[in-house]
């Protein structure tokens, strides 16, 4: 994905002060925060809803505009280069937790075959789906699970501050399991009836997983094992769902990464 210029950089947000580009960052919001505009980043931001209530306004380049109410136990994952802001009503403010991660921190996660791809939708089907269907299954987290969650963040917190040479490792540790049991809500929600079929969710993680590992040599028996489907079955629906080919679309890949990496950086 390209990413426009007026997205949030990685460095302002210091990410990459730690040998793992991993950041938290906590905010409280009302009306009168005049500075809360629509925004992009360039890294993936996982949002978790404290407390207070807002509505949640998205706009995805491609897709129609879409807000939805967000309060405590609302949790949501922004991907790259979208734009989103928080509107509120007379009296109403909003506290949340961010995680701030580099995309690329998502290839550590040993999440390959099918089945431990489907266990993660959170992070490789949801980010694929229509706005619409994608934030109404969005996971919408208990008291039970906010405390969990709560005190898996405040580690992850603490760990920013140590170095050690296992740092990096409990830090990816400690966002694997903050997201699994995000994860593990979704698998339960009522609307994950919305899914899309079996053939073509099983596309929409490959496509999330070729976003994470397109510098990689992939083959085309790898790919489909992945999609769960025959090299045949691949090709087909591969073409159905993106209107290109897989070969097309990793060099597509490739090239917004050059592309980024001339703007944003000397190399």
């Amino acid at each position: 994905m390209f990413i426009p210029r007026n997205c949030m950089t990685s460095y302002r947000y210091k990410l990459y002060t730690t040998a793992l580009p991993i950041r938290i960052m906590h905010y409280r919001h009302d009306g009168s925060d005049i500075n809360l505009k629509y925004h992009a980043h360039e890294f993936m931001e996982l949002v978790v809803v404290t407390g207070g209530q807002a509505t949640h306004c998205v706009n995805i380049p491609g897709e129609s505009p879409i807000s939805y109410p967000i309060r405590r136990g609302s949790v949501f994952l922004i991907n790259m280069g979208e734009s989103h802001t928080y509107q509120f009503d007379k009296g109403q403010s909003l506290v949340i937790d961010n995680i701030l991660f580099d995309q690329e921190v998502m290839n550590y996660f040993q999440f390959k075959t099918p089945e431990e791809m489907q266990f993660m939708d959170f992070i490789y089907l949801l980010p694929q789906l229509p706005p619409e269907i994608r934030f109404l299954s969005a996971p919408h987290l208990d008291e039970l699970l906010m405390k969990r969650l709560d005190d898996l963040i405040r580690l992850l917190e603490a760990q920013e501050k140590e170095e050690n040479s296992g740092n990096g490792t409990v830090r990816l540790l400690l966002l694997s399991l903050i997201v699994a049991l995000i994860s593990q809500q979704y698998a339960q929600n009522d609307a994950y009836h919305l899914m899309p079929a079996k053939s073509k969710a099983n596309i929409l993680r490959l496509i999330s997983y070729l976003q994470q590992h397109f510098s990689e040599n992939l083959s085309l028996d790898e790919l489909a094992r992945i999609a769960m489907c025959s090299r045949r079955s691949l090709t087909r629906l591969f073409r159905e769902i993106t209107g290109e080919t897989v070969i097309h679309y990793i060099q597509r890949l490739r090239l917004a990464k050059v592309c980024n990496l001339l703007r944003g950086s000397r190399k």
